[in-house]
């Protein structure tokens, strides 16, 4: 009789350790009457509804199923209401309690048949709230890791930088994507190491970046160095790292740090210092004064000219304010033009004095500008003391030129105005010797001695030689003193006239004029005659006594950049004419003498004339605005070039 109540005993204390357990984990069983539809839950199964436990432990299906999240509601009737489970079902869904709590539970369902031989469902709930809110947190935090991992490697391919890390105690380095890109390795085949980041330096960098090694070891500060590397294919690239020292999680030594390729910006840093070194050193050897400002008017630069001008030095200048290195200048015109080109203007200001009180300068004020934004003023002053000693000097050397020009003037025309009379007067008594010497040589030339009759023929020819000279001499005055009229002449014509009046000289030496076709030009008629003349008279005279003389005229246009004789006349084009003759010609060297007055290369007695006739040719030829020269061989002949403008 006491075994039985032993029993219910031991069973009533399995209950209640069952329901503790189940009160403890959240967990609390079911058993469902499929027939009935009646369901009986145990105490903890009620609490986990936040329920009152009911009489008999027993309520409805469909009042189960109210607390039931409404999506959730058939799919777990169905699950809870199937005869047939294949093992144990297992599915979750949502519950909310009459507080409005909202909870998760897990169920576990089985089919079998009960003690009376009716199929039941039996199974347990379990409150996992708790744990699918971690999990949704759990797997919140895993995508933000992600995002935050992918972001990362996006901002790394921005900024053309990679990033370490290298456990210092194991030895091993893990590289970012972006990293690998950098070194130009591949993340499948190399293993990063300190000795493959050291194969990768540049050999002239290698011994730098090792010395460095012990002092990022020890340091406990993020330490910056800068190297270059060497890829495989031979490219070089500029690099920055920046390494710092930590420990992980196991409290293992690690070193971290983010490598970025600055290889753009080194060669445009570079490029910058080229440029403003360059700056700086047109500035330092200009002759002019060059200051630049900032928005504050601090100076920002003062070159070598300004430093020798007004005696202050640059590193004395630089970052001070304008009127703390010069009080002089304030309230002047040169600090309102500051402040000027600060609003934008651009100011010039001229003949100013500065603070040696001595001279005169013009400065540029202008202001420096980005995106219509001013960010500073440049001053460039230019000495203008010795232009305006050089203008004193040029004005007063002016006024005395003048004076000697009027005086000039007036003595030329003095001088014309004698050499005119002075000419006519000598004609006439010339005149007179001749008439009588011409009488004594008809009349009384047998009543002379042979010495009188020497005497005489010398008096004659002597009188003749100068009348010659002095109607050469007035020649060659007209050509500078006659007022001189351009038209339009046809030169062929001006030849024919020339060579109707050398008739005779012609004839007598037996000579031959073959000439082209000659142009119409702008010329002074009597002049350019004259010339034609001349040139012909000359070599017609110094001809061969072997040969009858042959003269030959060409005309061609020339380019004044295809001829070095007249590239720099500042005259585009000319007619050239060429007088070329088959005479005695002359040497070389005597090219340019030939054109002087009153030179000759013969004696008086070999060949006749007073050394005028080339001297009127070249007067002549520049009264034209043209050039004339000559070239000649010893014994074959003479060629003269005359360059006549085109258009005057």
């Amino acid at each position: 009789m006491n075994q039985p109540v032993t029993d219910q005993t031991s069973l009533s204390r399995k209950l209640h350790l069952l329901q503790i357990s189940q009160a403890v984990t959240l967990v609390g069983s079911f058993e469902i009457d499929l027939s009935t539809q009646e369901c009986i839950w145990t105490d903890a199964l009620f609490m986990l509804h936040d329920l009152p436990v009911a009489n008999n432990n027993t309520i409805s299906l469909d009042y189960a199923l109210h607390r039931v999240r409404s999506a959730d509601q058939q799919r777990v009737r169905t699950f809870l209401s199937q005869e047939v489970l294949e093992d144990v079902f297992e599915f979750d869904f949502q519950i909310t309690t009459p507080a409005g709590v909202e909870k998760f539970i897990h169920a576990r369902v089985a089919s079998l048949l009960n003690e009376e031989n009716r199929p039941v469902n039996r199974g347990n709930f379990q409150d996992v709230t708790d744990l699918r809110k971690l999990e949704r947190e759990l797997q919140n935090s895993n995508s933000e890791l992600l995002i935050k991992a992918e972001i990362a490697e996006h901002a790394e391919a921005i900024s053309n930088s990679g990033s370490y890390e290298w456990n210092l105690s194991s030895g091993k380095m893990k590289y970012s994507n972006n990293l690998y890109r950098i070194f130009g390795l591949e993340s499948s085949s190399d293993v990063p190491s300190f000795d493959l980041f050291v194969k990768l330096v540049h050999p002239e960098d290698r011994e730098r970046v090792l010395s460095n090694r012990e002092a990022i070891f020890t340091s406990a500060d993020t330490t910056v160095h800068e190297y270059r590397i060497q890829l495989a294919n031979g490219e070089i690239k500029h690099i920055s790292s920046r390494n710092t020292k930590t420990s992980n999680r196991n409290g293992e030594e690690i070193l971290v740090g983010s490598v970025r390729d600055i290889s753009d910006e080194y060669h445009i840093l570079k490029q910058l210092k080229e440029r403003t070194l360059l700056a700086e050193s047109i500035s330092d050897n200009n002759v002019d004064m060059i200051a630049a400002y900032d928005k504050d008017l601090r100076f920002t630069w003062w070159n070598k000219q300004s430093e020798e001008k007004f005696g202050v030095l640059r590193s004395e200048v630089i970052g001070k304010h304008a009127s703390e290195v010069f009080s002089f200048l304030k309230g002047t015109e040169v600090e309102k033009s500051l402040h000027s080109a600060l609003n934008g203007e651009f100011v010039y200001l001229k003949d100013k004095r500065y603070a040696d009180k001595k001279g005169y300068y013009e400065s540029f004020v202008i202001p420096l500008q980005h995106d219509e934004e001013v960010f500073g003023v440049l001053v460039i002053t230019h000495d203008l003391t010795e232009m305006k000693m050089a203008a004193q000097k040029l004005n007063t050397v002016n006024k005395a030129l003048e004076q000697k020009n009027e005086e000039l003037e007036k003595s030329n025309n003095e001088l014309v105005a004698f050499s005119y009379v002075a000419s006519h007067d000598l004609q006439e008594p010339l005149r007179k010797i001749r008439t009588f010497s011409e009488r004594l040589l008809e009349k009384e030339l047998d009543n002379l001695s042979a010495t009188g009759k020497d005497y005489l023929k010398r008096m004659d020819n002597a009188s003749v030689r100068m009348q010659t000279l002095i109607e050469d001499l007035l020649a060659f005055s007209r050509t500078t003193t006659t007022p001189t009229h351009f038209e339009l002449k046809d030169l062929n014509v001006l030849l024919h006239d020339v060579s109707v009046n050398l008739k005779e000289v012609i004839e007598e030496a037996k000579g031959v004029i073959l000439a082209d076709q000659l142009p119409s030009a702008k010329v002074v008629d009597f002049q350019f005659q004259q010339m034609l003349e001349n040139l012909l008279i000359n070599a017609l005279k110094y001809r061969k006594e072997s040969e009858p003389p042959r003269i030959i005229i060409k005309c061609a246009e020339v380019k004044a950049e295809d001829d070095p004789f007249v590239s720099n006349t500042g005259i585009d084009d000319y007619y050239l004419i060429t007088i070329q003759d088959n005479g005695i010609g002359f040497e070389q060297e005597y090219a340019e003498k030939i054109f002087e007055i009153f030179q000759r290369l013969h004696g008086k007695h070999e060949y006749s004339g007073t050394g005028i006739g080339l001297a009127i040719c070249k007067k002549t030829i520049e009264n034209h605005h043209g050039r004339i020269r000559a070239e000649g061989v010893l014994g074959v002949g003479s060629t003269f070039f005359v360059y006549l403008p085109k258009n005057l």
